[in-house]
């Protein structure tokens, strides 16, 4: 079993979770439903246990990071649900990943 989360932002929810070996997000509004644009597919796949983070920025900004093995992989989504940049990714061990919104809206990841 891989893990999901479900994180309160400023306007609502934002939830990861895997499905079939692939990481997913979307924004939920306060009510829980589903904003626009809906689901979206990462590049991130998921393995047993693993964990996975989802945050956001005031801006609208999204972070989502998960693990698989000893990798810890992230992308950073814009308001509208775009990929900012490229992915990352680094080695870490262990299955879990913790992280924050810094106060200027940057994130930072712990492995």
């Amino acid at each position: 079993m891989t893990y999901f989360t479900i994180t309160r932002t400023d306007t609502g929810y934002v939830a990861a979770w895997p499905t079939k070996g692939l990481v997913y997000f979307a924004r939920l509004d306060k009510a829980g439903a589903v904003s626009p644009p809906g689901e979206i597919k990462t590049p991130g796949t998921s393995g047993m246990r693993n964990g996975l983070v989802a945050l956001s920025a005031s801006d609208g900004a999204t972070l989502i990071a998960w693990k698989n093995k000893d990798l810890l992989g992230w992308q950073v989504y814009d308001v509208k649900g775009q990929p900012q940049g490229e992915a990352g990714s680094a080695n870490s061990a262990g299955s879990g990943a913790a992280g924050v919104v810094l106060r200027d809206g940057r994130f930072l990841v712990f492995p």
